[in-house]
């Protein structure tokens, strides 16, 4: 992840819908290898905008997280 992350989240901030529900999982969860502490809400954030851009799994996971 450590060497993926940098790329991964440059496509989510361009827009592309599955890298930002891909951010957003990460920053819910937390990250050891990038030492990235879980942060719900900036993680439901990315998710939100990846749902908005329609993406399915964005918008089951945040029906499913309420």
């Amino acid at each position: 992840m450590s060497e993926s992350w940098p790329a991964l989240l440059k496509s989510a901030q361009l827009g592309d819908s599955w890298s930002e529900f891909v951010v957003g999982k990460t920053l819910i969860d937390g990250c050891a290898d990038i030492h990235l502490a879980p942060n719900r809400a900036a993680g439901l954030r990315w998710i939100e905008r990846a749902a908005n851009q329609g993406f399915g799994a964005a918008a089951a996971y945040l029906a499913h997280s309420q």
